[in-house]
This record gives structure tokens, sequence and C-alpha cells, in this order.
């Protein structure tokens, strides 16, 4: 066995294992907290589980997306005590979900690069055609169906076990994407092999470039339309307080909405291409004891703005599909990577067939890495978001909001472990963004 070709399952065993270790570290994390903390008193009150929910990692289009609440539905939460119950058991069931697949996916990648299946398959294929081309798309397509195949066991499996199989056959869905994502890069790589070879070197460039436009202008058009359908804030006693709030921190008031009312309460700072807006919803004023709570909510996501929290995410995803484009034009005809592969003689097989490897089992795990590395700093950003409230004189609020909304969306996790809160979520945990304004204060 080639020692690049070592190196390369080490590599891909390293990403899986630290990703599976995060969400192992988590799930015994949760799993052994009997009861919530002692400063979250709000859990333990009767009925608050219409509020509190924790998110299917891939919600069905339509479907509620509160684990937690048809958790609680199942099991009939009525009493003190049970929300957390039910909090917990969601939080255990998305792990052992995403810790599932991941194994999963980490043993369907190692079969397929240690066993010689690639190879093996494009032998396969000569029956079809001497054309190389017809013979490519062949593979493409056995190589779908073989990997589509192997989920209905696991499916199966998986509604045997749990409660929530949707979960599972969402999440098993991911590595059959990956495939058929690209099956679509290869179209699209195709395109430009029929351009001169000094713009095809600089491809990558263009297609990063292109991407990234359609990413940003979809967003900015969204954007530009709440603040034609949103109502502005309100003249009451909250909304004018907002406003003042704004105009004292350097934030035009002309830019705060009142968005539709859900089932969890809402604050949300947008920013594309410099259109921003700010909207936070009814909910979160009823659920607020006082206006200025909602005011430290929502000057936390003004204190987004100020730490520039968009404009990162924006230049990391640019950052990341500039990456994807240029390995696409990098690994055409690499006879390198075609013996990492397992191929012997590379002359011979299409060079599509890398492109469609290398999105398989390389971006992924380069995808992983760039993830954790953004999950990190939007973790750090959070933080140094509530640190802006504490400056401008609302410590106390900003805790008392942070309790109110503990566990009623995916911004507030409870039970997760901080590491998985970090490198997974991007967002800290409610207890310790409590323990970061205690120390603000000088409160042991």
């Amino acid at each position: 066995m080639d020692h690049r070709f070592q190196a390369f399952l080490g590599i891909t065993g390293l990403a899986y294992f630290w990703k599976m270790y995060i969400l192992t570290r988590n799930l015994i994390n949760v799993s052994f907290m009997a009861a919530p903390p002692d400063d979250m008193k709000n859990l333990k009150k009767p009925a608050t589980w219409e509020n509190l929910r924790i998110q299917d990692p891939f919600p069905s289009k339509g479907m509620d997306d509160s684990l937690a609440a048809r958790m609680c539905e199942t099991e009939n939460c009525d009493g003190e005590g049970s929300v957390f119950a039910a909090l917990r058991t969601a939080t255990i069931q998305r792990d052992m979900t995403e810790l599932y697949v991941m194994v999963y996916n980490f043993g369907v990648s190692m079969i397929k690069l240690s066993t010689g299946y690639y190879p093996a398959l494009w032998l396969r294929t000569s029956w079809a055609s001497e054309n190389l081309s017809v013979r490519a798309a062949y593979f493409f397509s056995v190589d779908n169906f073989i990997t589509a195949s192997w989920l209905v066991p696991l499916y199966v499996t998986t509604s045997a076990i749990s409660k929530h199989a949707e979960l599972g056959a969402k999440l098993h869905m991911g590595f059959f994407k990956q495939s058929m994502k690209a099956s679509l890069v290869i179209q699209l790589v195709n395109g430009f092999s029929f351009l001169p070879e000094k713009v095809r070197n600089f491809g990558w460039i263009m297609v990063a470039s292109g991407v990234y436009s359609a990413v940003l202008v979809i967003p900015m058009t969204v954007i530009l339309t709440l603040k034609q359908t949103f109502p502005r804030a309100r003249d009451d006693h909250i909304g004018k307080n907002l406003k003042r709030f704004a105009e004292t921190v350097g934030f035009p008031p002309s830019d705060i909405f009142v968005g539709p009312r859900v089932d969890y309460p809402e604050a949300k700072y947008s920013n594309v291409l410099s259109r921003q807006m700010l909207f936070y919803n009814t909910l979160l004023t009823d659920l607020c004891s006082t206006p200025e709570q909602v005011i430290a909510v929502v000057g936390h996501e003004i204190g987004r703005r100020n730490v520039y929290y968009c404009f990162f995410k924006e230049v990391s995803y640019f950052i990341e599909l500039f990456g994807l484009s240029y390995i696409c034009m990098k690994t055409l005809e690499n006879p390198v990577l075609y013996n990492l592969f397992g191929f012997e003689v590379w002359n011979d097989v299409h060079p599509n067939i890398l492109l469609y490897l290398s999105c398989i089992h390389i971006w992924p795990i380069l995808t992983e890495v760039a993830s954790c590395c953004r999950s990190w700093v939007l973790y750090e950003l959070e933080l140094l978001a509530d640190d802006f409230v504490c400056s401008v004189g609302y410590p106390l609020s900003l805790m008392m909001g942070i309790l109110t909304l503990a566990g009623t969306s995916s911004q507030y996790p409870i039970f997760d472990d901080p590491w998985y809160a970090s490198y997974c979520l991007g967002v800290p945990t409610v207890q310790e963004r409590l323990e970061r304004i205690e120390e603000r204060l000088g409160i042991e």
C-alpha cells in the first residue's frame, strides 16, 4: 500500500474521529446531567415546554423542527421536572443520531478506500462501452446506486430503535448527497474544458466569484424585501426604549423591525453588502419580564454588528467556495491523486473520476476543518457581543434575558458541552455566557 495512501487514510480517520469524539463527549455530558443548573429555575415551571426546543439536525420541510416539543407530546410533559427530562432526552436523541451517521459515513469511506472498490468498479464499466466518457457516466450512476442501497438496512434499523427515525433518514442521505453533488460539479467543470488554456487556469476564480455573487445577491434581496414587509419598531414603551438605545450605540432606529410571531422568541441581526436589518418578534417581548431584558437581548444582536459577525461569515464562506473551486481545477489529470485512490494506470481512467472522488473524500474533510474553525470564531464573537451589552450598562438585564430564553432555540443551548457548542454549534452555552457576565461583574 502506497505511503501517501496510508497517510490519506490516516487523515480521513483523524477527521472523523475528531468529530465523533466531540459528539461522544457531548453525549456523555448530557446523559449524566441529572438536574438543571440551580440558576435556571424557569426550566422547572410547568407548561414551559411549549417554548423550549432542541432543533432537529436536518428538519424536513414543513415539519416542526422542535424535537423537544414532540418529545413532550410523546411523554405527556405536564409536571415539574418533565421539561428538563424532555429537553435532555431530545438532546440525547439528536447527538446519538449525529454520532450514528458519522460512524456510518466513516465506515463507508474506509470500506471504499481500503478495499480497492473504486478501481474494481472502474474495471467493471469496460463492458458498457470503450468510450471513457460513457464509462465515467456509468461509474457515477452505479456508485450512487450502491451508496443509496446501503441506506435501506440502516433506515430499517433506525426505525426499529428510535422514536424519531425520520432524523436518521435525513442524515443517512448525507453521503449519498455528496456523491450526487460531486456528479453535478463534474458537469460544471466540464464546461471549462472547452475554454482556452489561459482562461481555464483561472476558471476556479470565475466559479468562486460567480457562486459567491449569487450567494450574496439572494440574501440581500431577501433583506430588502423583508424591510418592505415587516413593520418598524412600534412607538409603545418597549419600542421607544429600543429606539433610544439604538441611537445611543449608533445603530439606525429605522433598521429595527418587528418580525412575525413564531413558536419561539427571536431577535436577529442580518447584514449583506451593507444592507442591514434587525428584527425581533412579539413572543420575545411577551416572555421577557422587563423592557430592559428586551433591550439587552436586542443589544446583543447590535453587538454582532460591532464585532463584524456577519462580515466574517461572508468571508469564511467565500474562502470555502474559493477552495472548492480551486480543488476542482487542480485535481483534473493529477497522476499523484490517481495513485492515491488506488488506480494503477491513470492514463486509462477518465479525468472526471478523480474530480468525483476528490469531491466525495477530500473536500468533506476540508469542509469539516473549515466549519470547526468558523464555529469557534463565531463562538468567540458571540461572547464579545455579550461584552458589548455589558459595556453599555445592561449586564444584569442580559443575564435575566438569557435565563428567560434558555433552551428556547439553538442560540441558547443548555445541556451541550462547551467543546460541542464551540466547534459544532458556534454559540456558547447558557452557562458559559452567565459565568462570563458574572466574572465581569465580580460575582463569585
